[in-house]
């Protein structure tokens, strides 16, 4: 019988508040800003290792 009871509008209120704010919680990553930071330094820690690996590529 559980699923003829009724729920309090608050409480659906509460719960459509929670899964938006969830789901705003990974909008950092579609920030322009933010992905081109990631994939400059990605790039940047790539190079690096590039530049590090010669030394030991003509021992």
């Amino acid at each position: 019988m559980r699923f003829f009871r009724k729920t309090s509008p608050r409480r659906n209120q509460v719960r459509k508040g929670k899964a938006a704010g969830e789901s705003g919680q990974m909008g950092w990553l579609a920030d322009t800003d933010r992905l081109s930071s990631v994939v400059l330094g990605l790039v940047f820690i790539i190079l690096c290792i590039c530049v590090l690996s010669f030394e030991l590529i003509r021992q």
